[in-house]
């Protein structure tokens, strides 16, 4: 018999489809054999000796296979990891070390290089062994591995980095032809640029064995061979993929590879772009996505969340969105409902008890308000006859009815999940859950793909219950923590088809034959690899025995043989290319291919070009559609305070179905427009932003925060200085106080102030933040004070004062920070203190609106046309009596002063006078009003007022599509 055996699964596959003989990856053939000899351990024995026992009863004695036929269990590559992670954890060393898993990883590869290359071996005579015991790293090592050998022969148990040596020492077995009948006369070697010594010491046995070993290689001397290079990465790429696809038209039988050096991490790009080039059916990517990636198993480790002490809120949200739980009709507006509701409660996490409070309060809430609802909202497309009977209440009360019993029944679990289980009873438990919130069930049939994902859901549990023999008894958390794990390290490989463009790591395309080849990003950079010695084993030793990564010469030799491989890995063309800039920095070509012969990046024009054209053409066509289609579109218009629906005229009548798919729900008549400052700042800023944000209602879900934000920091201090003025009242008074009494009116306000956000938010505000926050805003206010004391005298006539009025056809409500009266160069009389909250007596006083703010400040913004910091302007311009200045109180850590402008000098730092303050007082009237009006019209042009700088910040992109 003849074998065949490559470095890879894929070239196995490809050659198996037109060879005769048996064709494994090196590694699949050595399981292969692991399992015969398995096999050969249970196979029939003798007929056991009958005996008698006590009661006279006969008793068959099982006979146990010989001990040298017993084979071990084969460990996992995670139970591996498992048994490192106890050791290392739980060694003297390892109690001080903060990452564990980093070291997990090392240890591991680090006792793998020992096996592959014989540093234990008896022709080693121990003395490679002993330089890795002349380091403190090594020693420490050595232990661990003491230890690990110790844990694995107690148990019978067999690792990956054994099993060669494990096959050697069972060689007779595996020729004994009383069990296998057929052993390969001829093993052929293809693709492979060099065996380990362990695997050289196999092979070594197999030919004393009277097995041939040939070593084989399918390249060929390409018709075409040359470099490029391109602008950018992404250039780059889409020129290899679009020259691909010219390949496959110019003969549709070709095999074609794309090599990319950094394919698993640009892989979403890489898939994105083939997406938008090719045919789903003419490629694919030789790079399997973590189980743990796919949504529907990363919906059902959200759905386990639910049953932490905490579920963070971005578990709730995705969990929301997702199409794979509480089956039924599940409404899309009324859940992103719910999802606004908490993101406006700005908590990062919640309870169950939590969750089931608020979601019940926000459907009562919503069972009141009559909102469009549209029969596809729903998951179901099979259920649309059966919303169109549903009133807005009873679909309302359906999802509170469901999501109430659910959440109920998670909390009744949550009892069962105190204390430590094992495996098996945690599988029980994580079943039930998922049947709880019906995982899988959800308000939409899965797709195929999602069925064969879904399908690997079951393994997923069997592979972590049968990590019962390492793990001890152990938490829910824990529990999930390492099925998670095992699902982040189980690749899901969709079934294959019949694809000719294939994108190919660079291990993946060891070997294989194409028609035409690119070599993506090959640069300096990357190739040859960066040397990456193992810290646990001398690097004098490494470099003796010319170990993988352990010097920069053995990168360079082995990236040349592997370079030779793919210049000889095509019949017809071979491209390497790399990009000439990479964030903004200079790349050249790899040294090892600046032999080949350059061609300009201009050759790949027509390829551009004729994408460019086939868009164009594409864009029409779909314009052309839409068009057409327009005429069965439903016009819905507001008439009578309700929306209804109406249908143009049109050639044919639109049929029943469709009517009913487009049937609305009536809602309130719209309320009437109002302004606000924020529409205006909106407005200047960027036409299109105030008319979504503010009249779509087109604003991004914030985060909740960790801390206290900007915005909330700055409404603390508004607070503590409303409270301090309302008592202080003026200057006078304030130069009265002592610094004692000065300090205790703050802290008593800020105290005031801070409990009350402490009350609010007790989960995220805790007593160690809040002293530090009260000490930041005491030492604030204290310099902000200071300042307050060296001005002119002053009476604080309004805070927070609250005025509506009408601006250009639109109502604003406004609130004023504060309200002084100037009386320059002379002192306030007990008589002139009145009050704070009334502004008599200002009519013949100077009077200056005084904006705190925390943040960053421009006072020039003031000065455009129209003002793109309106807020002062307009509070300016809406006032019965025209005040005599306008000025920001800035209350920053590195920055405590007043900027502003005036119409004549108030003897005030950082307020300077204008001398055309009339001209700009009539600019700021004329430019609020056009920004008013064109708010009020719906004006909502793309304009964003600064470029780039204003839409860096804008959250609006995905909408209006401007970059």
């Amino acid at each position: 018999m003849r074998l065949t055996l490559t470095p890879n699964r894929r070239l196995a596959i490809f050659l198996q489809k037109s060879s005769r003989s048996l064709t494994f990856s090196l590694q699949a053939w050595f399981e292969v054999l692991f399992e015969q000899l398995k096999a050969k351990a249970h196979s029939p024995l003798p007929a056991p000796t009958p005996s008698f026992s006590s009661s006279r009863k006969i008793v068959l004695a099982p006979l146990a296979p010989p001990a040298s036929l017993a084979p071990p269990t084969l460990l996992t590559a995670y139970e591996e990891e498992l048994i490192w992670e106890k050791i290392i954890s739980t060694s003297k060393t390892g109690q001080n070390l903060l990452r564990i898993r980093p070291i997990v990883a090392l240890a591991r590869e680090a006792h793998a290089l020992i096996a592959e290359y014989r540093i234990s071996s008896d022709a080693s005579d121990g003395r490679y062994l002993a330089q890795v015991s002349e380091t403190e790293e090594g020693c420490h090592f050595l232990e661990w591995r003491a230890e690990y050998q110790r844990i694995l022969e107690k148990n019978h148990w067999l690792d990956e980095a054994g099993l060669k040596n494990y096959l050697v020492n069972n060689i007779e077995h595996l020729f004994d032809s009383e069990y296998f009948e057929t052993n390969p006369s001829q093993i052929d070697c293809i693709g492979f640029s060099e065996f380990t010594p362990e695997e050289s010491y196999f092979f070594k046995n197999f030919q004393q064995k009277g097995v041939k070993i040939i070593n084989q290689t399918l390249n060929k001397v390409p018709e075409t061979l040359f470099r490029t290079v391109f602008e950018t990465p992404e250039q780059e790429l889409r020129q290899a993929i679009l020259m691909s696809r010219d390949w496959l038209e110019q003969n549709p039988a070709a095999n074609i590879g794309i090599v990319i050096l950094d394919l698993e991490q640009r892989r979403h790009e890489v898939e994105d772009v083939m997406r938008s080039l090719l045919p789903v059916e003419s490629y694919n990517i030789a790079a399997p996505v973590s189980l743990s990636k796919h949504p529907i198993i990363a919906s059902a480790f959200l759905g386990l969340s639910l049953l932490l002490p905490h579920i963070p809120l971005e578990n709730i949200s995705r969990l929301l969105r997702s199409p794979f739980f509480v089956g039924g009709l599940q409404d899309h507006s009324l859940c992103a409902a719910l999802n606004v509701a908490l993101h406006n409660l700005k908590q990062s996490h919640f309870t169950l008890e939590e969750l089931m409070a608020i979601f019940c309060s926000v459907l009562d809430d919503l069972e009141k308000i009559k909102i469009p609802i549209r029969a596809e909202n729903f998951s179901h497309a099979d259920n649309v006859s059966y919303v169109e009977n549903l009133s807005h209440v009873e679909i309302v009360s359906k999802l509170k009815t469901k999501l109430s019993v659910t959440l109920q029944h998670l909390i009744a679990l949550k009892p069962d999940l105190k204390g430590k289980k094992n495996t098996s009873d945690w599988v029980e438990t994580i079943k039930s859950i998922l049947n709880i919130i019906k995982w899988g069930k959800g308000g939409r049939p899965l797709n195929s793909e999602e069925m064969l994902v879904h399908a690997e859901w079951a393994p997923l549990l069997l592979a972590y219950q049968q990590l019962d023999k390492i793990l001890n008894l152990h938490h829910f958390q824990q529990a999930v923590n390492h099925l998670e794990m095992l699902a982040q390290k189980k690749a899901y490989t969709p079934p294959a088809k019949k694809a000719k463009i294939h994108a190919l790591g660079l291990l993946e395309a060891a070997g294989m034959p194409f028609d035409y080849l690119w070599c993506v990003n090959f640069s300096e950079k990357v190739w040859p690899r960066s040397p990456a010695p193992n810290p646990f084993i001398p690097l004098s030793l490494q470099r003796t025995l010319n170990l993988p990564r352990s010097s920069a010469s053995r990168e360079s030799n082995v990236a040349k043989q592997f370079t030779e491989s793919l210049c000889q890995g095509a019949k017809n063309t071979v491209i390497f290319s790399y990009a000439a800039m990479i964030d903004d920095r200079p790349i050249r070509i790899s040294p090892l291919l600046k032999h080949l012969p350059e061609q300009a990046r201009e050759r790949f024009l027509p390829l551009e070009k004729r994408e460019t054209i086939n868009r164009a053409t594409a864009m029409e066509t779909t314009e052309y559609t839409q068009s057409i289609s327009s005429c069965d579109e439903a016009l819905v218009k507001a008439s009578s305070g309700a929306y209804e629906l109406v249908c143009e005229q049109r050639a044919e009548p639109a049929t029943k179905s469709q009517l009913e798919m487009r049937r609305v729900y009536t809602i309130p008549p719209l309320q009437p427009l109002k302004g606000s400052v924020r529409a205006l700042t909106l407005q200047a800023q960027c036409p299109f932003k105030a008319f979504a944000e503010l009249r779509l209602s087109a604003s991004p879900l914030q985060k909740p925060p960790r801390s206290l934000t900007k915005s909330e920091r700055g409404e603390i201090v508004h607070d503590v200085l409303y409270l301090f003025w309302k008592e202080t009242k003026n200057q006078k008074n304030l130069m009265s106080l002592s610094e004692e009494a000065l300090q205790n009116r703050l802290k008593h306000d800020i105290d005031s102030v801070i409990s009350r956000w402490e009350k609010r938010f007790p989960k995220r505000l805790t007593p160690q933040y809040m002293l530090l926050e009260r000490q930041r805003v005491l030492d604030l206010l204290l310099r902000f004070i200071d300042l307050e004391k060296l001005r002119s005298p002053f009476e604080v006539v309004a805070l927070e004062t609250e005025s509506k009025c009408t601006f250009a056809s639109l109502d604003f409500s406004l609130r004023i920070d504060r309200i002084d009266k100037l009386e320059e160069g002379s002192e306030m009389g007990e008589e002139e203190s009145g009050a704070v909250g009334g502004e008599e007596g200002c009519k013949d006083a100077k009077t200056l609106l005084i904006d705190y703010k925390t943040g960053q400040t421009q006072v020039n913004l003031w000065l455009e046309d129209p003002p793109q910091e309106p807020q002062l302007p307009l509070y300016c311009v809406t006032r019965e009596v025209e005040p005599d200045g306008i000025a920001f109180g800035v209350l920053r850590s590195n920055d405590i002063k007043y900027q502003g402008i005036s119409k004549q000098e108030l003897s005030m730092a950082g307020v300077k006078p204008l001398e055309d303050w009339n001209t700009v007082y009539e600019g700021w009237r004329q430019g609020l009003e056009r920004l008013a009006e064109d708010f009020a019209e719906g004006v909502a042009n793309v304009q964003p007022v600064a470029g780039k700088n204003t839409c860096r910040t804008c959250s609006l992109h995905a909408l209006c599509r401007i970059r």
